[in-house]
């Protein structure tokens, strides 16, 4: 990064990787964090973590709703930093999903499902991969109890960490549950686009499947995106309480809602170009510094006061 000298570094999300952020900051290079106020206050999330550091050290914050900005408000950081852009994940289905509609389904042909051993439209297609999910052993046990009372199969493309403590703690299987190595984005959303539903704990699916119209059930205690419960397409359930969100009352709910039609809120497909021309703009006209003194939007005047000594 010393090396290259880049007039700012750009950092989306709230994985491991963000935390480079802390690099840049050193080395005096302004930080653009995309995604962020992002805060679903449970602190056994390692992304609740990341994503509180970067924001507290960059310069400018693309966030998608007003809601999320005061947020970041609230903790004390700049209004004048934070950009509400909407959602780029309506920006990304539109141009691999939505305009690429009729190639996907020409591949969606049953040699696709036979392959995989499940039948169009019968099956629900699953994710599991937080650590507060598949680490606490009660939380996943009542993961499993309840994709053991799902109505049909459930395909698990399983990512590897999972895969890795399912064997090391010898963690016994439903019968309805076929694990798979994880897959790519094209087949995932063919997946998604012909099941009866999703079962996840990811944030991008659970945005992805109430975009696509698709039924999901949220394994979550908490969220960062309740837009996704204000469609009204998805279903929570908190694997820290099993006792409360019971397989019979999560299914009922989920049968509710399917062969539904909602509206979401997360986007207008322009969230992108808007990110995009933003951070030109601030680059062309030297607004990249967020952290300069005279942009601070707090009473620091007293921080750079004279010693007040006559001589």
């Amino acid at each position: 990064m010393k090396e290259i000298n880049p007039a700012a570094t750009v950092f989306l999300g709230d994985t491991n990787t963000t935390i480079g952020a802390l690099a840049a900051a050193q080395l005096n290079i302004p930080i653009i964090h995309i995604e962020g106020c992002w805060r679903s206050y449970d602190w056994r999330m390692p992304e609740e973590k990341y994503r509180t550091i970067i924001d507290h050290i960059s310069d400018v914050i693309y966030t998608y709703e007003d809601e999320y900005k005061q947020k970041g408000i609230a903790e004390g950081l700049n209004p004048k930093n934070i950009v509400v852009t909407k959602n780029p994940t309506v920006d990304i289905l539109e141009r691999f999903y939505f305009s690429q509609k009729e190639k996907l389904e020409k591949k969606a042909t049953k040699q696709f499902f036979k392959k995989r051993g499940i039948q169009d439209k019968d099956y629900f297609v699953m994710t599991c991969h937080r650590r507060e999910n598949v680490h606490i052993r009660k939380s996943f046990q009542a993961i499993l109890k309840l994709v053991a009372n799902a109505p049909c199969t459930v395909y698990f493309p399983a990512s590897y960490r999972t895969q890795k403590i399912i064997k090391s703690q010898n963690i016994k299987l439903p019968k309805n549950l076929l694990m798979v190595p994880p897959v790519g984005y094209e087949e995932m959303l063919i997946l998604m686009t012909h099941s009866k539903a999703v079962i996840t704990d990811s944030g991008t699916l659970s945005e992805e499947s109430c975009i696509l119209n698709v039924p999901c059930i949220n394994m979550r205690k908490s969220t960062e995106r309740p837009e996704i419960y204000d469609a009204g397409g998805t279903v929570k359930f908190d694997p820290d309480k099993p006792e409360e969100y019971t397989p019979e009352i999560v299914y009922k709910k989920l049968k509710k809602i399917t062969g539904k039609n909602w509206k979401h809120t997360l986007g207008d497909g322009k969230a992108s170009e808007r990110i995009a021309n933003d951070i030109i703009l601030r680059l062309r006209e030297g607004r990249l510094r967020g952290f300069l003194p005279e942009n601070n939007h707090l009473p620091i005047a007293r921080s750079f006061i004279e010693d007040g000594i006559k001589i």
